[in-house]
């Protein structure tokens, strides 16, 4: 046990770094401490004035601590510790809708050079009528939350559910015309030796665009169902911070 652990304690209970970074630190702490202590020794310090002196020296104050923490933190949480907590949301909420909305634009704008309604698998279908369901129940909770404010209690939140369903749906349709499709394709490589470059690579793209179709147009529902509930929360809490109008009898301080 070394005599500067109830130091090397102390600190490791305010380092909030991850390992190994933590054990680094307090590795390299612990040898300085040791160098300092017999550097004081070698001066002619008795040994309680050497680990004193030592302890002032390195035994890491709060600033020092917090100086270490952010020296060992990634680039990426200094980076967002420059904003406050609701800057910090608004980045993140940005980068997930901004990442999620190319994935979308991407997948979609492939499917569309593709064709996908030549030769299309028969759960395509089934795909293409949820995703208008999502698109139209997307539009119809936008409609009524921004456009026309209706945001009487009880409905605020009305679409919302059906909306995730929907969507989520849809993900499902996709993955389901994925494994139909690739078991035909499993059945005839079992029934024949060798399969025609013809006809497996147009089943394999077949499946491959059902499977893109559901998961573009699953999170293309999701994106729209978390900005509408957003911006169902934030009229709730809105409605909820209004201050309650007060009656005749409470004015007057009468029995109604």
């Amino acid at each position: 046990m070394t005599r500067f652990a109830a130091v090397l304690q102390r600190v490791e209970a305010r380092l909030t770094v991850p390992q190994p970074a933590r054990s680094r630190i307090l590795h390299e702490m612990a040898a300085d401490l040791e160098d300092l202590y017999a550097a004081y020794r070698a001066r002619g310090l008795a040994d309680a004035d050497a680990l004193r002196r030592a302890e002032a020296a390195l035994g890491a104050s709060p600033e020092a601590v917090e100086a270490l923490v952010q020296v060992h933190r990634p680039a990426w949480e200094r980076l967002l510790a420059r904003f406050s907590d609701s800057g910090r949301h608004r980045l993140e909420r940005g980068l997930l809708t901004g990442l999620t909305l190319v994935g979308v634009l991407v997948g979609a704008g492939a499917l569309a050079r593709q064709g996908i309604l030549d030769d299309a698998s028969p759960f395509v279908w089934p795909v293409l009528v949820l995703a208008a369901g999502t698109l139209a129940v997307s539009g119809g909770v936008f409609f009524r939350l921004v456009v026309k404010q209706d945001h009487r209690p009880g409905t605020v939140r009305a679409g919302l559910l059906p909306l995730l369903v929907l969507a989520a749906a849809t993900v499902l349709m996709g993955g389901i015309g994925w494994v139909w499709e690739m078991s035909r394709i499993a059945d005839d490589v079992s029934r024949l030796a060798t399969v025609p470059a013809d006809i497996l690579v147009p089943r394999l793209r077949r499946a491959s665009e059902v499977f893109a179709l559901g998961l573009t147009s699953g999170l293309g529902g999701v994106l729209a169902w978390f900005h509408l509930r957003r911006r169902a929360l934030a009229v709730e809490r809105a409605e909820a911070s209004q201050p309650v109008p007060a009656t005749h009898s409470n004015r007057t301080g009468g029995v109604p």
